[in-house]
């Protein structure tokens, strides 16, 4: 159901009306969780995630869930940041040398950005996993 939101001010921005879809929480469904890899610590993962290729992997409307997948060349690895809560979305489908910036905005939200990469993302949650299937190496 889609409801009407009006998102406050903040620091000197105007209020805006956005038109939102209600989200479910991330799933803890234990399956769910193992086929998302091995769950790594943001920080050092958006540190990794620098050199390799940024594609939009999934996007899951009933949980307003965005993924980008991050896989490097010669490698058989990959990183996936999985954001959840997504009210804004700019990107292209897919981008080299990723340089991710987690933000926290002082309302609430999280803006996951690369400047280079013309990436932004307004969301609730954002969380980093590693060497999630499928595996395969990006060709150089």
């Amino acid at each position: 159901m889609d409801i009407l939101h009006l998102a406050a001010p903040c620091r000197n921005v105007p209020v805006t009306f956005t038109l939102t879809r209600k989200f479910m929480e991330p799933s803890t469904d234990q399956q769910s969780l193992e086929s998302l890899g091995e769950r790594v610590d943001l920080a050092s993962a958006l540190d990794r995630a620098r050199g390799g290729v940024a594609v939009l992997w999934e996007y899951r409307v009933s949980l307003s869930e965005l993924t980008v997948r991050v896989s490097f060349a010669g490698r058989w690895e990959n990183l996936h940041f999985v954001m959840n809560g997504c009210i804004r979305v700019e990107a292209s489908t897919s981008w080299s040398n990723p340089v991710l910036a987690v933000e926290e905005d002082g309302c609430g939200r999280i803006q996951v950005a690369d400047r280079s990469g013309g990436f932004l993302v307004m969301c609730s949650s954002v969380r980093a996993f590693s060497n999630v299937e499928p595996l395969f190496g990006v060709v150089q």
